[in-house]
């Protein structure tokens, strides 16, 4: 298994993410939904993994997401695949979602959701952390207004 889309739940409850967890994972859950607590944790137990992952909350509570977050879920996983070598390189892929991601993250932006433009770049990982997109995610993670919202 290369990857998985988890919509508003995460692992079994009788397994957890390890060491021995390799495959991509992309969460996706609704903001109102009973089970967001069950994905917070996930997403820190992910943190310390290795393993790739990112998580995205939409608008709703229990119920599928959005097309627009699963059609980001597959190119995340696209990238993954390019990442490791097991897809053959297309870059104009690779562009192409930059430049959504980038135009995303300006629009956040400019209707001062800086949480959403924080994980628009991280939509590409820590794999590049000499990008653009990483060194303005730096400063806006400490900016107060950043700050304010994750309270």
């Amino acid at each position: 298994m290369a990857g998985v889309i988890g919509c508003g739940a995460g692992f079994p409850g009788d397994i957890a993410p390890d060491s021995k967890t390799t495959f991509a994972y992309f969460g996706i859950v609704g903001v109102d939904d009973f089970n967001f607590g069950e994905m917070w944790q996930l997403e820190k137990k992910l943190s310390k993994l290795t393993a790739p992952y990112h998580f995205e909350t939409f608008s709703g509570g229990h119920e599928w997401p959005t097309k627009d977050s699963i059609e980001r879920a597959l190119a995340w996983l696209s990238l993954q695949s390019l990442r490791a070598g097991t897809a053959p390189s297309d870059r104009s892929f690779i562009d192409e979602q930059f430049r959504l991601r980038s135009t995303e993250a300006e629009q956040l932006l400019i209707s001062k959701q800086f949480v959403g433009r924080i994980e628009s770049f991280r939509f590409y990982g820590s794999r590049l952390s000499r990008s653009t997109l990483d060194i303005s995610a730096h400063h806006l993670e400490k900016r107060n207004s950043w700050v304010s919202q994750m309270k």
